[in-house]
């Protein structure tokens, strides 16, 4: 098992929500924080893998190259016009259909930079 340490943010954000948030919504469903925080990243992965299968302990090879193929494509990217992490972001969310009218929702809030 591989555990690590999670830095919560003061506010919530595009990048991160507060440990007031994460209070709040662990509550809400009667968990700890850790296993909403584990939810939230096996919705992730379920969304970006193909055909992830919780019940298999490893992905196979046809998903993990879709993974080194994405990472591929944002070092080029990277390579080409150092995006920020935000433009990457907003990238990231509309290759899973995100509406360019929902960019707001990525900005940094009270006026931040991206």
């Amino acid at each position: 098992m591989k555990s690590f340490t999670i830095t919560l943010e003061d506010i919530n954000s595009a990048f991160g929500i507060s440990a007031e948030t994460l209070s709040a919504i662990a509550k809400s469903y009667g968990v700890s924080e850790e296993q909403i925080i584990m939810r939230a990243l096996t919705q992730w992965a379920k969304t970006e893998i193909p055909d992830l299968d919780l019940d298999t302990p490893h992905l196979s090879q046809d998903q993990l190259n879709i993974l080194l193929e994405r990472r591929r494509k944002l070092g080029a990217s990277d390579e080409a016009n150092s995006p920020s992490l935000h433009d990457m972001f907003k990238q990231m969310a509309r290759e899973q259909g995100a509406a360019d009218e929902n960019d707001a929702m990525l900005k940094p809030p009270h006026g931040g930079n991206s």
